[in-house]
């Protein structure tokens, strides 16, 4: 279909119509994995992405929740899934929440993609009135449980925005670190056969004078961490330091999952990197160093390694 004809399917969609876009499985994985409609439902979400605003709250919904199940069959997510979230919520507000919450929980990957938000002060208000509300009258531990998790999520949202409205100084090169930025992390030689895969990251900076800190999130590849990191470091010239510590603690194993560990943080990973004015990006190494005891008496130093990069978003 030309992108003309995509368009005039998204302006006139109704639900008879909802068949071309679901996500039609033929229940196997890898090789064998087939989904009818996903060329065409990828092609259209493509082009709509660029301009929602001649596509109806129903074929935003659709969408939305038919790539989450897309994701969890396929243990990825699609990488503008984000957006189609932040369009429901956006346009919706608390109409479609549960629907929002749906598509959030089918996996690990719309967990992390569908929290990447930017919505107005109002449906931001208008969304953690509508949770509170809800924990407030309900007495099923599941649904408290569920929603609890969202009351974190946009009371987050809530000072991530008070916090954008102070403008802090740039540095003395001028180099602004302030917004969101995106990068990918490789992993190094230590991780053996996992060497050279990827995580792809996204991240919200505020700086003061030469000081910076924030929060990362993982969003998609190998080995994510379902919460977010906290960030503290610095910038001197074109070097850039910090220290990054995810909130739960998580590793590698042989697949693509990470093993996760909820009673404890992270370790500290320390980033070091420098600023290329000619691509307007920073790419540099990072470090993690943990001390464990062999056998419960020799103290060892574990080290492993990689390398990171970072552009504005």
């Amino acid at each position: 279909m030309t992108k003309n004809e995509i368009q005039t399917f998204a302006k006139n969609y109704s639900e008879k119509d909802f068949d071309r876009i679901k996500f039609d499985w033929n229940g196997k994985y890898g090789d064998d994995f087939e989904d009818k409609n996903y060329d065409f439902r990828m092609q259209l979400c493509e082009i709509i992405k660029e301009d929602f605003s001649y596509s109806s709250e129903k074929l935003i919904l659709d969408l939305y929740l038919e790539l989450s199940k897309c994701a969890k069959e396929t243990f990825g997510v699609y990488n503008s899934f984000h957006l189609f979230a932040n369009e429901l919520l956006e346009r919706t507000g608390i109409k479609y929440f549960d629907e929002y919450i749906e598509g959030a929980s089918k996996s690990m990957d719309t967990g992390l993609s569908s929290g990447h938000l930017d919505l107005s002060n109002k449906r931001i208000n208008e969304i953690l009135s509508h949770i509170k509300s809800k924990m407030a009258n309900s007495k099923n531990e599941s649904e408290i449980g569920k929603y609890d998790y969202m009351l974190k999520r946009f009371e987050w949202l809530s000072e991530k925005d008070k916090k954008e409205a102070f403008k802090p100084k740039e540095n003395s090169i001028g180099i602004d670190l302030n917004g969101r930025w995106e990068g990918i992390i490789t992993l190094g030689k230590e991780y053996k056969e996992n060497e050279g895969k990827e995580i792809f990251y996204e991240s919200e900076l505020s700086q003061l004078n030469n000081k910076i800190k924030g929060l990362s999130f993982d969003i998609s590849g190998f080995g994510i961490n379902p919460e977010p990191a906290d960030i503290n470091g610095k910038i001197e010239g074109l070097r850039i330091s910090f220290t990054k510590q995810y909130r739960i603690s998580h590793s590698v194993t042989n697949t693509d999952k990470a093993k996760i560990d909820t009673t404890r943080k992270g370790p500290k990973i320390q980033y070091v990197g420098f600023f290329n004015n000619s691509t307007n990006s920073f790419k540099g190494n990072w470090t993690i160093s943990v001390a464990r005891k062999f056998l419960g008496l020799i103290p060892l130093n574990i080290k492993t390694t990689g390398t990171w990069n970072m552009k504005r978003k």
